[in-house]
């Protein structure tokens, strides 16, 4: 729960300000809308090809975060990750490793 205050705390302050150049993101494209449409968060633990990212277990680091959420678009669908710049470290790697096995 701290870590998620802080990150939510992080996103409310570059809403309130309307600067969100602190914002990461990779987005995959569908040709077809989604049958079911999703919103949540993760830790990135390990990249798609295995490689550790973070410790879980490590309480005493801040967890970085990654949202992700399935959308229906005009075009088909979309799933949206998206990050604040303090979890590049995690989540800069997973979205690249997503990339490769696309």
């Amino acid at each position: 729960m701290r870590d998620m205050i802080e990150h939510k705390q992080h996103f409310d302050s570059m809403q309130a300000g309307n600067d969100y150049s602190d914002v990461r993101g990779f987005i995959v494209t569908f040709e077809n809308v989604p049958d079911v449409l999703c919103s949540s968060a993760i830790g990135p633990e390990c990249d798609f090809a295995g490689q550790p990212l973070q410790d879980l277990g490590n309480v005493s680091k801040k967890l970085e975060l990654m949202t992700f959420s399935l959308i229906a678009t005009e075009n088909g669908g979309a799933f949206v990750f998206a990050w604040h710049s303090d979890g590049d470290a995690a989540c800069r790697p997973l979205a690249t490793s997503l990339a490769k096995v696309r």
